[in-house]
């Protein structure tokens, strides 16, 4: 999730600012589309121009200046648009501005160009590939130019974008509080008393004076992490702050950065629903290419992943089109589109998620994880681990693990028929606002579609034993033979759950799995004398890692090494009955080892 948070201070001097609330372009600002490439006007509904750039509402930001991107011919378009000349009367000036792709599936490329006045050729100060879908802050230090006149410029650069927007241009000094945070804390957490709020911080605003980083819960410090170093323009941080949470409640966290002399900002907060595990939503969405109402179901998505991120699996289920999977629809029960249910609980059941808080704060009662994917040419062998919250009588075959296969892509030939009817007229609509009444297939991507019923709703008869214990492992294998409307394993994703047959085939928890073969399993590794040292070490897929020990045990130190052996980080500090961090590692997998008072855990992860 990517957020701002704004202070109230003053922004400092500007040599130069524009913004576009007057619904057009300043008259001192130049916009002209360079080149040859030929725009496709019938990709628009709004937002064509033959200028290269034009103002109009985008989503609930406001006016933005915006440059459509899609050409008839495939080729990039460049269009640019410029400032007039200003002085950089300071060293420390920088260039600010909001930026954002405006159809997230197709995410626009550009560059940031400057010239001194009485020059002909741009120089680059900033190259952006693929500008975040959600508006985004960015600063460009202007130091280099210090004393000069000189015109900035947006340039875009994309070959397969769709639309640009800027917004609130500045060039000056900055004073006033202003991060981009990106915070990383998952929505679910399994049965820690202690959690961890994680991400990043990035300041676009003016220096800070940071002391330290607090984490309040209920109005109380509950963590800091300690700074004492400034955070100059354009620095960012890491951050890792524990936070205390309790089983099968929600527990809102504040994080602020608190400054030598004792004032404070807000930089972030969110909440966590810590259960006996972590929870994978199962959202089941029902739509179709002909339904001229669904791109609202789309941005719906769209903004539950923003909120959600790996916590929400998604199946989408098309109806009366080329795409539709009639088993999986007929057993949905849905009566229009588009239409939602979240794990299968039919009081979520409705056209958009106004009865999800219905499912969203059950408790987890069950966890389901693969743990390995050798796919062939027919069939693919999986292996998955359960456990259980609570000691069940499953004699009755109460329990099942159930199924379904999802489609991620389609080729040029598969998908040439493809379609998506736009009915929408509305800036809610977000992208579909400038989109064509019928979106051809060049910009429509089907990803999750269901292809397979056969156990996705009845489950796997006695795929559960009879008997099951509470926190003993449940293994899981399976054959599954590849769906006939999937061409390959790679295009596939198997999603696997526990069902409750007598709670109307309701979802415990989900997993969601890439049937590519790349699969690793985030695999803890204790070492032997585990239980006997009180030390546990776990390390999630975006390097947080969590040190269980012993209290009084000393100091602590967490070496992380990859496959070859090569060492990649070391943190070390004095042991407390749960240590979390966020070690930066490199995508891939990773060895980590932790060593505390002559005692050792091991773990191995999927760095994603």
């Amino acid at each position: 999730m990517i957020a701002a948070a704004l202070g109230l201070q003053a922004r400092g001097a500007a040599y130069y600012s524009a913004n576009f609330n007057a619904a057009k372009l300043p008259a001192t600002m130049e916009a002209e589309a360079l080149g040859d490439a030929p725009l496709d006007t019938e990709l628009y509904k709004n937002g064509a121009t033959d200028r290269g750039w034009t103002v109009s509402q985008v989503g609930t930001a406001g006016y933005m200046a915006v440059s459509p991107t899609r050409s008839s011919s495939g080729a990039a378009m460049s269009n640019r648009l410029l400032t007039p000349f200003f002085t950089v009367e300071e060293a420390d000036a920088w260039l600010r501005f909001k930026a954002r792709s405006v159809y997230p599936l197709f995410p626009d490329s550009y560059s940031v160009i400057i010239r001194e006045e009485g020059g002909e050729e741009f120089a680059t100060l900033l190259s952006v590939e693929k500008e975040n879908p959600t508006l985004t802050t960015r600063v460009v230090s202007l130091a280099d130019y210090a004393g000069k006149s000189v015109q900035v410029g947006f340039l875009t650069t994309s070959t397969d974008g769709y639309m640009l927007a800027v917004d609130d241009i500045t060039a000056g000094t900055l004073t006033d509080d202003l991060f981009m945070v990106e915070n990383r804390t998952p929505a679910y957490t399994g049965n820690r008393e202690t959690c961890l709020a994680s991400g990043s911080i990035l300041n676009v605003g003016g220096v800070q004076e940071f002391d330290r980083l607090e984490c309040t819960v209920a109005g109380e410090c509950v963590s800091t992490q300690e700074l004492g170093e400034t955070l100059a323009t354009g620095e960012s941080i890491d951050f890792s702050l524990p936070f205390p949470a309790t089983l099968n409640e929600r527990t809102s966290y504040t994080v602020s950065g608190v400054r030598k002399d004792g004032s404070s900002v807000e930089l972030t907060s969110g909440e966590t629903f810590r259960s006996w595990f972590e929870r994978r939503l199962m959202l089941d969405e029902g739509t179709g290419m002909w339904c001229n109402n669904c791109p609202k179901g789309i941005v719906l998505i769209e903004k539950l992943r923003r909120q959600y991120g790996d916590n929400l699996i998604v199946a989408v289920t098309h109806a009366n089109d080329d795409l539709m999977c009639t088993p999986y629809w007929s057993e949905l029960g849905f009566y229009a589109v588009p239409y939602f249910m979240l794990d299968r609980n039919r009081e979520t059941a409705f056209s958009d998620a106004r009865n999800f808080d219905k499912e969203l704060y059950q408790p987890v009662t069950a966890e389901i994880r693969f743990k390995e994917c050798e796919p062939g040419e027919e069939t693919a062998s999986i292996k998955a681990r359960l456990r259980f919250a609570e000691d069940l009588d499953n004699s009755a075959d109460r329990y099942r693990i159930g199924y379904t296969v999802l489609r991620n892509g389609y080729s040029a030939e598969e998908s040439v028929d493809f379609y998506q009817e736009n009915s929408v007229s509305t800036l809610s609509g977000e992208q579909y606002y400038f989109l064509p009444k019928k979106i051809p297939a060049a910009l429509v991507k089907m990803e999750n579609v269901t292809i397979d019923a056969q156990y996705a709703f009845a489950g796997i008869a006695n795929s559960l034993p009879a008997v099951i214990a509470a926190g003993e492992d449940v293994e899981w294998e399976w054959t599954l033979a590849r769906p006939s409307r999937l061409d390959a394993f790679d295009n596939g994703t198997m999603v696997a759950y526990v069902i409750d047959t007598e709670d109307d085939g309701r979802i415990l928890n989900a997993a969601r799995l890439d049937l590519d073969g790349k699969f690793s399993a985030v695999e803890e590794i204790a070492a032997a004398e585990k239980s006997e040292s009180g030390i546990r070490l776990s390390v999630s897929a975006d390097g947080t890692c969590r040190l269980t020990a012993a209290e009084g045990r000393g100091s602590y130190e967490i070496r992380a090494y990859d496959v070859a052996g090569n060492l990649l980080t070391l943190v070390s500090g004095e042991a407390a009955p749960t240590v979390a961090c966020r070690l930066a590692l490199p995508k891939g997998v990773a060895i980590v080892k932790a060593d505390c008072a002559g005692m050792s855990a091991t773990a191995k992860a999927l760095i994603r």
